[in-house]
């Protein structure tokens, strides 16, 4: 709905929409979750700190965590969505 309102308004305001949306993606890739690209960011850190890598182990629980993380609020925001759509 809001994209179909955007474009209406024009193509420099519907490019400039999508641009946030890129932007606002590339942000939420890089916050610390441990399945996103900053969650292996701060993997390296800890591995430039120390000097050894993070076992593999904590890897997989950590990668398991930010899943289970991610998918809980999808899920969360879908069942809101719907909820809205046929309760008011």
């Amino acid at each position: 709905e809001v994209g179909t309102s955007v474009a209406r308004r024009g193509s420099m305001t519907l490019l400039f929409f999508l641009a946030l949306i890129s932007v606002n993606l590339g942000v939420v890739n890089f916050l610390p979750i441990p399945i996103a690209d900053g969650g292996h960011f701060v993997f390296l850190l800890y591995e430039q700190i120390t000097g050894k890598p993070v076992s593999v182990a904590v890897q997989n629980i950590a990668t398991i965590a930010g899943l289970v993380l991610v998918a809980g609020m999808f899920l969360f925001v879908t069942y809101n969505d719907i909820s809205h759509l046929l309760f008011g």
